[in-house]
């Protein structure tokens, strides 16, 4: 799609019939230059009123469409008859042309304004010269979609607050990042055959559980019960993560409002960092007593460890004496007892002191059996002897690590309450009833999350229940032979079922591993020397958040500069854009609002040179304080800017869209400070 020009007649600022022809081909860059108020913005919603007849665009937010008028305001207050507002935009996709015209009819009622569509045309020329004029809303609407999907609509523009969501790692830059591969994967149909599916599945499991009996109704019952559950977990679980993300976007907007009061701002800052270190501590603490749960079977030998050491010892010292193993057998020492005489040929009487000797010895001779258990016996005892030391020592090193970890929680905690006592006890009374708030929140955010725990706990086990007794009533519908049409559907339907969410699963994943290396592409190719022999990529994580890999395979984000950080959301809008597109180049235009402000002078020439040749179409709406003499350079010294227009300030409060000679740049804009 290329924008070829624009056509304003009183639309808001922009009084009279006004024009701008939009750079294409080899010079592909259109400069909208003016100071902020002067209409940059309303030109982009020019386009998106002319292309899909909306009002509204995202970062209006809240604001009713009844708020924002279209119609000029300057021109109606010239007399009071009807202003026609018309958007006219001409453009091309593929090989036609196409012209398409919106008209509103604005009038004043008192204080309040009234708008009325009173045309939509839209005219497509082919490469023959033939034309075809459109003029049924529909129509226009099914054609403007083939050219441009309207849910990617708002990639079109780049500006401060999509910078702002998308360089938090937070619940808002998931939201973004979330609608915005949502907008690109464009499954409602495959949903809605999901959800079909499912209401299916449901209604023929409910007919078997009603023709089957004895044990096989029972499993039936049992899978559709287990299913009703998940179904209401899932359920819970959407509403839990809505309320979750709520709660965190509460605290912050609580946080905003007491940053307001200086005399407490040193208190809140330490009181994030003691929370991010409680948090940190507790994490600790967790890591901890999950390694010492699995040393806990071993370090009970540590209880016996004494009696170990002594049964050890003894049977030691009986090898030594040469008691274990036996010198001689038992039967043989009786023998001599029995004859009353030595092998030496010496008698033994019975009650002498050789007697008594012998009988004691015999005593402590074992047989060859038991000798051999005593010395297995002895060599397992020596080496647990040995490993209860390192079992000893590997335990003390984690109690001690615990105790130190424990000991940072407890004055993490302290240095907490303390802090929330002084902001408590500030004598401002808004900022105590903020803290109250806060509080409440937090209290609130734990709840649910613990509840949200819960939840994923119980359904992981229902899955795995689901499992089970799937194969349980299949094995029990094999044996009683239950195999009927009915049975059939319902397999059909729940391998048709379960093929469909299988699909939507990858297909989501294969889309956030292809934005991940788009925007990791156009991450190298705008930042600096230093950032790329640090940062490797940019990767779309399972919850949608972004991350940026550096090139040790650590994630680092949270380390990167703000220039780093707008560049990261710039390459990664450039990558939803160019998915959207669905071609190597972004083959739409790129509006982008305001891109500069934090990016370094590298930064900004590695975008200025390399962002025209990634794009079909650049159009640069600039303000005076970022877009000065030294970008402006760069621009030209690429040979791809093409049309250059100022946004003026008239006497009576309009803008005039005023087309400048590119080499009038020196005379416009300021030199850099």
């Amino acid at each position: 799609m290329i924008l070829k020009r624009m056509t304003l007649t009183n639309f808001r600022q922009f009084a009279g019939v006004q024009n701008i022809t939009f750079g294409q081909n080899d010079s592909n860059v259109t400069v909208l230059y003016g100071e902020n108020g002067r209409g940059k913005t309303s030109l982009f919603r020019a386009v998106m009123f002319g292309l899909f007849g909306e009002r509204k665009l995202s970062q209006d937010g809240a604001v009713s469409e009844k708020e924002i008028n279209l119609v000029s305001l300057h021109a109606l207050h010239q007399d009071d008859k009807p202003v026609t507002t018309t958007v006219e935009i001409e453009l091309m996709h593929g090989n036609c042309d196409f012209i398409i015209t919106r008209k509103l009819i604005g009038m004043r009622q008192g204080d309040k304004i009234l708008e009325e569509l009173s045309e939509c045309k839209l005219i497509r020329k082919d490469q023959k010269g033939n034309s075809k004029v459109i003029d049924d809303p529909d129509d226009i609407l099914l054609n403007i979609q083939g050219i441009l999907d309207s849910r990617v609509k708002e990639y079109f523009l780049f500006d401060g607050e999509k910078i702002e969501q998308l360089t938090r790692a937070d619940v808002e830059q998931r939201k973004v990042i979330a609608k915005g591969i949502r907008n690109l994967l464009n499954v409602d149909a495959l949903e809605k055959a999901i959800d079909i599916t499912g209401k299916l599945r449901r209604n023929l499991n409910k007919e078997l559980e009603s023709t089957a009996t004895g044990d096989l109704a029972k499993l039936i019952r049992s899978l559709n019960e287990n299913r009703d559950r998940q179904d209401e977990i899932s359920k819970s679980l959407e509403s839990s993560e809505e309320e979750i993300d709520n709660g965190a976007l509460e605290i912050r907007r609580l946080d905003k409002e007491l940053q307001q009061y200086n005399e407490i701002k040193h208190f809140i800052e330490s009181r994030k960092q003691a929370e991010k270190d409680k948090a940190d501590k507790e994490e600790e603490l967790m890591g901890l007593l999950a390694e010492m749960r699995t040393i806990t079977g071993t370090t009970s030998f540590l209880l016996v460890e004494d009696v170990i050491d002594t049964v050890a010892k003894d049977i030691d010292r009986r090898i030594k004496k040469g008691e274990i193993p036996p010198e001689m057998r038992a039967d043989f020492v009786e023998s001599l007892l029995v004859e009353g005489k030595c092998i030496c040929g010496r008698p033994i009487k019975q009650g002498s002191h050789e007697y008594n000797e012998i009988s004691q010895w015999k005593t402590k001779v074992s047989g060859p059996s038991t000798s051999n258990h005593i010395l297995e016996l002895h060599t397992t005892l020596t080496g647990l002897c040995a490993r209860c030391k390192d079992f000893g020592f590997k335990f003390e090193t984690y109690a001690q690590k615990y105790a130190l970890a424990k000991h940072d929680f407890e004055r993490s905690t302290d240095r907490i309450s303390d802090l929330q006592e002084k902001i408590g006890t500030s004598e401002r009374k808004d900022a105590v009833h903020f803290e109250v708030l806060r509080e409440k929140s937090i209290a609130h955010l734990a709840e649910i999350k613990a509840k949200k725990i819960r939840l994923d706990e119980e359904l992981a086990f229902l899955k795995e229940e689901e499992q089970r007794i799937t194969i349980e009533k299949q094995a029990k519908e094999r044996e009683v032979g239950f195999i009927n049409e009915l049975t059939q559907r319902s397999k059909l339907v729940e391998d048709t079922h379960n093929a469909l969410h299988s699909i939507f699963n990858r297909f989501a994943e294969e889309i956030k591993v292809k934005i991940g290396e788009s925007a990791s592409s156009f991450f190298q190719n705008f930042l600096d020397e230093q950032g790329k022999r640090n940062l490797s990529r940019i990767v779309v994580n399972s919850d949608y958040s972004l991350q940026v890999i550096d090139r040790w395979e650590n994630p680092f984000l949270a380390n990167i500069s703000a220039g780093q950080r707008q560049i990261m959301s710039i390459s990664f809008i450039a990558a939803l854009a160019m998915a959207a597109a669905g071609g190597n180049i972004l083959e739409m235009p790129f509006f982008m609002d305001t891109p500069f402000g934090r990016l370094s002078d590298s930064h900004r020439k590695n975008l200025i040179a390399k962002l025209p040749e990634l794009c079909s179409q650049w159009i640069l709406l600039a303000t005076d304080t970022e877009f000065r003499i030294t970008e402006a350079s760069l621009l030209k010294d690429s040979g791809k800017w093409g049309r250059f227009y100022q946004l003026k300030s008239e006497p009576d409060g309009s803008t005039k869209i005023k087309e400048r000679d590119i080499e009038e740049y020196r005379t416009i804009l300021k030199e850099r400070k």
